[in-house]
């Protein structure tokens, strides 16, 4: 199971990431994934549906399809960045990410970005564009931030008052969907990233 998370969320998370792999599994395998019990998988199965997290489509008597729902997806979202945030590998897959991102845009000289939430997942995006040459962060968006600046960049609470850039990465790890969401109804979507550390396809 994943560690750094309570069972119970370890366990929706494992369910949600199985169906998302997997929509005609059955309950057996199911159980067998999550490591307990059948009558206990069909429990968690029906919380997660009540929670609205998934669907559940009949494909035959005894067997069901399941779906994850926008809401799963979001669940799903938060608690993988609960478990990366406290697990050792986060700053590494974070880094290298950031890292294969930025190359991307090698040949663009004086790439303005701007971070879209203020978190460790922001601290790392400074660090690794601290070492290319064409990237310079230019600010921090965050609407519910308090500070000003963070490691000598100013900080906006207020989208109108950003700055102009070419991109925008999302860095928020509370909500990254609603974040994402929000953001590519004020910036054309090919400028906004949703880091795949989420675990989120769009």
């Amino acid at each position: 199971m994943e560690r750094g998370l309570e069972k119970e969320d370890q366990l929706t998370l494992k369910l949600l990431n199985t169906v998302e792999e997997k929509s005609d599994i059955s309950q057996r395998h199911l159980a067998s994934e999550l490591g307990i019990a059948l009558g206990l998988t069909n429990s968690y199965i029906n919380r997660c549906a009540r929670r609205g997290l998934i669907r559940i489509r009949g494909k035959s008597p005894r067997r069901y399809l399941y779906f994850l729902t926008p809401k799963g997806f979001a669940e799903k979202a938060k608690l993988s960045t609960r478990y990366l945030a406290k697990s050792l590998g986060f700053y590494r897959a974070s880094a290298d990410e950031f890292r294969t991102l930025f190359q991307k845009y090698e040949t663009v000289k004086g790439l303005r970005v701007i971070l879209s939430g203020l978190s460790d997942l922001a601290e790392i995006a400074i660090l690794i564009a601290g070492a290319e040459e064409n990237i310079e962060i230019t600010a921090i968006y965050d609407k519910d931030s308090d500070q000003s600046i963070f490691h000598q960049i100013p900080i906006y609470s207020d989208y109108s008052t950003v700055p102009m850039c070419d991109l925008i990465i999302v860095t928020c790890m509370q909500d990254p969907v609603i974040t994402y969401t929000e953001l590519v109804e004020k910036q054309d979507i090919e400028n906004v990233y949703l880091p795949k550390i989420f675990g989120i396809e769009i």
